[in-house]
């Protein structure tokens, strides 16, 4: 059996681009075509394992035994990579997340070019996850669960805000809220912390 195909170094590659990616803190493009190559790889070793079976390469004494047991560590070894490729994306996401205070909005602004769309459903499902348990703990949605441990409690849950740049209207969980260029408002933080990530309002 010959394996001039490289079997292997497009997973490979996978884990190279996730250590890229560790190395200098960012999250890059999902690479959908090298994920597509690895995963096609994959069904062209299972159609070669399950033609070895079916000619009876199936015992240690047999002659191709050697090559069965190499492609069957390969398809191991693509499928350990494919999920380390994809849990270390899921977990820069969810940094990403955290550190934009839960401004899921945010978050696809500076990073949606980057992301897969089963990547945007995830970020949409965490945070809507995230949201779940937050009113679960805090019925009047006061907590916030962006908080670091070693923080300090915030003195009060209320904050004023002064508007730099027009929104428009906007739909916020204590009402329609119309901000004007210059005018002060005072609100709930968690309502507009995102707003004021995004440059719209800045805290007075």
């Amino acid at each position: 059996m010959s394996f001039e195909d490289n079997y292997g170094q497009k997973a490979y590659d996978l884990i190279l681009r996730a250590k890229l990616s560790l190395q200098m803190g960012k999250l890059l493009p999902y690479d959908g075509p090298l994920v597509r190559l690895v995963i096609q790889e994959q069904h062209d070793l299972n159609r070669k394992l399950r033609t070895m079976e079916a000619e009876g390469v199936t015992t240690s004494t047999h002659e191709r035994w050697p090559a069965l047991v190499i492609l069957i560590r390969v398809v191991h070894q693509n499928k350990r990579c494919l999920l380390a490729y994809h849990s270390h994306r899921l977990g820069v996401i969810r940094t990403v997340y955290w550190e934009a205070g839960g401004a899921i909005a945010h978050v696809l602004a500076l990073h949606r070019d980057d992301m897969s769309t089963d990547e945007v459903q995830y970020l949409h499902g965490f945070h809507d996850s995230v949201i779940q348990y937050r009113d679960a703990l805090s019925p009047t949605n006061a907590m916030d669960l962006t908080m670091g441990v070693e923080d300090a409690p915030k003195e009060s849950l209320l904050i004023t805000v002064e508007a730099v740049i027009e929104p428009g209207p906007l739909y916020l969980e204590s009402g329609l809220m119309d901000f004007k260029v210059g005018h002060r408002y005072v609100l709930l933080k968690h309502e507009v912390e995102h707003l004021i990530l995004l440059g719209y309002l800045h805290e007075v």
